[in-house]
């Protein structure tokens, strides 16, 4: 094998330390393929769990419950107060000891046998397949991506982190959106009286007895805008508490910069401990100029309340001359009091208005804002299409022409539909037929458009549905947070794989062999991952395995690693496996009963495999040779 060829991940030994099953067993492997026999019973399926449970590859839980509580339950059952370890070796030729116990995380060792802070993900990877998993991949169009995604993983990965951030930040911008809309509606709603008040101000309390312009008029004017006054100290006092808010905040984060990782020993250390440095440099010198800032606000909030004590003593002594004319005007003194009131009230409806235009500004940007990432969004799905398209072209050229692949990109509607149904329940009218009809036939930016364009009679012309569920819908949208959701909710690509049998029939369609016949050697392609597969010769007749999949293993064990479980002689005797593991049991504990090359263990072989040497002979007579 080439030093090329040789760069992808091994596991290069399994170690089961302490009781349970497997207590006390432990096997080196091969780069190539490796092939774990024996009887029914000798925990070969439980090995290979194992290293899916040490090397944190089980199934998701939100994906399938029912599979991942029952490989854990496998786990712990065989594993008890044991542990298991796996040595491996990267890519790169960096080796690694991963160590596990039941209900705890894994722990990666150095070689030296440290402990570190390594996490196995984007560190090291395999691609596991118990018994049967692969005809469920066959039958399930999420399980297909999964492994069409397989082939592009850490690039989509990556994708897939921004699209979760990008979720997280649009939702929070939704949630703003909807709190300054109901903001600004609420006061829109209190300034209607604005227009009244004014009016009132302006012609129905002229000061009869004095005249516009005099003394008494003027003092009327000035107690109003004194109330504007302390309102005026009141916000700048806010203010100047809000900015201090978020500098302490700016600060705090600075003083938490201490307690970061150190760089770990490696070829880029002195570059790494530069990197900190400079980065504990620039949070100290920000948490210098925030300490200089929150100083001069200090001073500043100080300024404001020496101002304070002087604009309430420049107002006592004003109210107090106020009242007193009010006793030289006794006749005035109702009409000055109600235009009082009338001040004030106008004084808090400005104040609003002023208010609301600021939330209005705030609602303009934050919409702009949604744009942007709601572009941002549509781009990253676009890229992870293309990914998955490039995919697509690799696995036609490598499979065809008995395998074919393709995908429809954003035609997955169970989301935007279930959006619907989730925003139309409860209306007290039949909805699920109209959210069926509206999600099949209009994609969410088209019905964004026609919800913000108030138009219902496009819904009516579009997709169908009655004038009156025209109206509801459009309502409904309007007024619920389904209106923003339908801008960011995701229509998913759809994979398709066929096989040729005949016409070309999609996965699902086939026998439970076909299936196995299409995945698999998807599967076997390369990768720098290794493949460990429970049985993949599973619901496969032998012409097909000799034919096909023997062919493709001595392939594909040039460039990755193989693990298997196989009762198939044909694979790991044609198959040239570099290592066979023998393991046998006593119904209480396994244990590995041989292990090396096919010539090696070629008697186990022959009697686990084949049935022995008079079960061979014998075919071989009635076959007439």
């Amino acid at each position: 094998m080439s030093a090329q060829d040789s760069r992808f991940h091994k596991i290069k030994k399994l170690e089961i330390s302490g009781g349970g099953f497997l207590g006390g067993v432990s096997v080196d492997l091969d780069d190539g393929l490796n092939c774990l026999i024996g009887g029914r019973g000798a925990g070969k399926t439980t090995a290979l769990e194992f290293l899916r449970y040490a090397l944190v590859q089980m199934p998701d839980p939100r994906r399938d419950r029912a599979r991942h509580s029952a490989l854990a339950n496998l786990v712990e059952g065989n594993l008890s107060a044991g542990q298991v370890a796996v040595e491996i070796e990267t890519r790169d030729g960096l080796r690694y000891r991963v160590e596990r116990v039941v209900g705890e995380e894994p722990v990666v060792l150095n070689d030296e046998g440290q402990p570190t802070s390594l996490s196995l993900t984007g560190l090291f990877g395999a691609e596991v397949y118990s018994q049967n998993e692969i005809e469920r991949i066959a039958t399930s169009p999420g399980f297909q991506l999964d492994l069409i995604d397989k082939f592009r993983e850490e690039e989509l990965a990556e994708i897939q982190r921004q699209l979760l951030l990008l979720d997280g930040v649009l939702g929070n911008n939704a949630s703003e959106i909807l709190c300054l809309e109901a903001q600004v509606e609420g006061l829109e709603s209190q300034l209607t009286e604005l227009p009244m008040v004014t009016e009132r101000l302006e012609k129905g309390f002229k000061v009869r007895a004095t005249g516009e312009g005099s003394l008494f008029e003027r003092e009327v004017r000035f107690k109003g805008l004194r109330e504007r006054e302390r309102r005026r100290l009141q916000s700048s006092f806010q203010h100047l508490h809000a900015i201090r808010d978020s500098l302490e905040a700016a600060s705090t984060l600075c003083r938490r910069a201490g307690r970061g990782e150190r760089a770990e020993p490696g070829p880029n250390q002195e570059l790494q401990s530069r990197l900190d440095h400079a980065y504990l440099d620039t949070c100290e010198e920000v948490r210098d100029l925030v300490a200089q800032a929150l100083d001069r606000l200090g001073r500043g909030a100080g300024d404001l309340e020496t101002m304070a004590i002087e604009l309430e003593d420049a107002h006592r002594h004003q109210e107090r001359a106020y009242q007193g004319l009010l006793q030289e005007h006794n006749e005035e003194q109702g009409r000055a009091r109600e235009r009082v009131k009338l001040q004030k009230r106008s004084a808090d409806l400005l104040e609003k208005k002023r208010e609301l235009e600021g939330r209005r500004q705030e609602l303009n940007a934050k919409r702009a804002k949604r744009r942007e990432l709601v572009h941002g969004l549509k781009e990253l799905r676009q890229r992870r299409t293309r990914l998955r398209e490039e995919v697509v072209r690799f696995l036609n050229d490598e499979l065809a022409p008995e395998i074919r692949v393709s995908i429809d990109p954003a035609s997955e509607r169970a989301r935007y539909r279930q959006l619907l149904l989730d925003t139309f329940q409860g209306v007290g009218r039949p909805y699920k037929a109209p959210a069926e009809k509206v999600s099949q036939k209009l994609r969410p930016d088209a019905l964004a458009e026609i919800v913000e364009a108030d138009d219902p009679i496009q819904l009516v012309e579009r997709c169908g549905v009655s004038v009156s569920q025209a109206r509801w819908i459009v309502s409904r949208l309007q007024t619920s947070r389904a209106r923003l959701e339908l801008e960011t909710v995701e229509l998913g690509d759809v994979p398709t794989i066929e096989l040729r049998d005949g016409d070309y029939k999609a996965a699902p369609r086939l026998s439970t062999g076909q299936k196995c016949t299409t995945i698999l050697p998807i599967l076997l392609l390369h990768s720098e991952k290794p493949l460990l597969i429970d049985e993949p010769e599973g619901n496969l007749d032998n012409a097909f395995v000799y034919n096909t999949v023997v062919k493709k293993i001595r392939s594909a064990k040039q460039t990755r690693q193989l693990i298997f479980v196989t009762h198939n002689p044909n694979i790991p005797v044609l198959g040239e496996a570099d290592r066979v593991v023998v393991l046998s049991s006593d119904g209480a504990h396994a244990r590995v009963a041989g292990c090396g090359t096919v010539d090696d263990v070629k008697d186990e072989i022959e009697t686990i495999l084949e049935g022995g040497r008079e079960a061979f002979e014998e075919r071989r007579r009635r076959y007439g040779r």
